[in-house]
């Protein structure tokens, strides 16, 4: 005859190995339910950050020498200095460059004149000088302008040759769970660098922290 406390036992792990099995046949459906979410909120983000570059993109194109909106000259504010196409003038979602780079290298010679001129309240240039001429005897750093504007032989179209490789606007870090950030490029895409690609311009660690670094400044106060 079974005892009263294998009685009990019976009854107290019947609910529980119910549970678990549950567990296990839920677990699957829970997974693919929090990718979609994160697939959702990836494509918002995305959507989001394209439709702020075609709105500088736009602003562009009226421009009667195609150049982008200057970027603002308030240290820390790396937005438009007209603001976004929202209103906002330092965005929660975007960073904007404001600037051709090609590489790590043209955005470390940016951070240094970018902290010399906002230490000092200076406007922005067009063009921001290198010490050491770049491949094609490129020896600046120029505003963001449509590729290919400006007569023959104008800094703009021989020193730049592909718009799909310089980056416009940076997503702000863990904007969302997925671990990464969108980069809208100067010819109009979009596209998601994942973290793990540290090496991968413009997303590179060193550019990457050093964005962050430019936003995290604060503006001059006055005594």
């Amino acid at each position: 005859m079974e005892s009263s406390s294998g009685q009990i036992l019976t009854i107290v792990n019947a609910p529980v190995a119910a549970l678990i099995g549950l567990a296990i046949v839920a677990a699957p459906a829970l997974v693919v339910m929090l990718q979609s979410r994160d697939a959702r909120a990836l494509e918002s983000c995305r959507a989001e950050m394209q439709q702020a570059g075609a709105a500088l993109l736009a602003a562009m194109e009226e421009d009667p020498d195609g150049f982008a909106p200057a970027l603002s000259p308030v240290k820390g504010a790396l937005a438009p200095v007209t603001g976004y196409h929202d209103g906002a003038m330092d965005d929660s979602r975007f960073l904007y460059l404001g600037y051709m780079f090609e590489d790590e290298q043209d955005f470390n010679a940016f951070r240094e004149y970018y902290t010399g001129r906002t230490s000092n309240s200076a406007p922005f240039e067009d063009a921001i000088p290198l010490s050491k001429p770049r491949a094609g005897g490129r020896n600046a750093i120029l505003r963001l302008r449509v590729m290919g504007d400006g007569p023959d032989g104008s800094a703009w179209k021989t020193w730049y040759q592909n718009p799909s490789r310089i980056p416009m606007l940076y997503e702000r870090s863990k904007h969302h769970a997925m671990r990464g950030a969108h980069v809208f490029f100067l010819d109009g895409h979009v596209e998601f660098i994942p973290h793990a690609r540290t090496t991968a311009f413009p997303l590179t660690r060193g550019m990457a922290g050093g964005v962050m670094e430019l936003d995290a400044l604060q503006p001059e106060t006055s005594q």
